[in-house]
């Protein structure tokens, strides 16, 4: 009776931790990762297939089959009196890395009330995509040296259900970008009598001379 006792006791905990592993990864999510608050770790710039995008850090996985552009509204800002100031000093820099503003008089990001108050912003269009690393959303397109606003709503919740804390407000200024250009193919055949011209592809330059 004992053995029998201590069989299906064993046999309990092998269920029970088949179901721990497994029914995490069927949610999308690994073991240990739905533990702990879900919270905003963070706003920044970031590179998403070589192109800038503002990103979020999350301390949970998101879903990538879900939506969060409802939750998470973004704002184009005006440039300041003193950051247009400031540019129009280095305007004529032909350097475009130089033109970064002073990160101490301009930090990249911040949660201060008067950098995160939206008045005269213009509300951006967005496509909020979940990165390879699902705790990463990222929102592709964004433009060069400009001050963005983003407004995360609590109800954005984790792949596990989890919903944030409390809503979070962040700037993010976006770095300079060089401008560069390649062709859109490694390899074409153009027909002799037409004069169509090569696919080209242009970052932060509206054409190819």
């Amino acid at each position: 009776m004992r053995t029998k006792l201590v069989a299906g006791t064993l046999a309990a905990l092998l269920i029970a931790a088949l179901v721990y592993l497994l029914l995490p990864r069927i949610q999308g999510v690994k073991p240990g990762e739905v533990s702990g608050t879900f919270a905003l770790v963070e706003a920044s710039e970031r590179a998403l297939d070589g192109a800038p995008a503002l990103a979020l850090t999350f301390s949970q996985p998101l879903d990538p089959r879900r939506s969060y552009d409802r939750f998470v509204r973004v704002y184009e800002m005006p440039l300041g009196a003193a950051e247009a100031a400031a540019r129009l000093h280095r305007r004529d820099d032909d350097d475009e890395q130089s033109r970064a503003l002073d990160p101490k008089k301009f930090p990249p990001v911040s949660t201060a009330a008067e950098d995160t108050d939206v008045s005269g912003g213009t509300a951006v269009k967005t496509a909020w995509v979940v990165g390879d690393n699902p705790r990463l959303l990222y929102l592709p397109h964004v433009k060069p040296l400009t001050r963005y606003v983003i407004h995360i709503g609590h109800e954005l919740s984790s792949a596990a259900g989890a919903t944030l804390e409390a809503e979070a407000r962040y700037s993010v200024r976006t770095a300079a970008i060089s401008p560069a250009y390649y062709f859109a193919s490694t390899g074409m055949v153009l027909p002799a009598k037409q004069n169509g011209g090569l696919p080209i592809v242009t970052v932060n330059v509206p054409e190819v001379p």
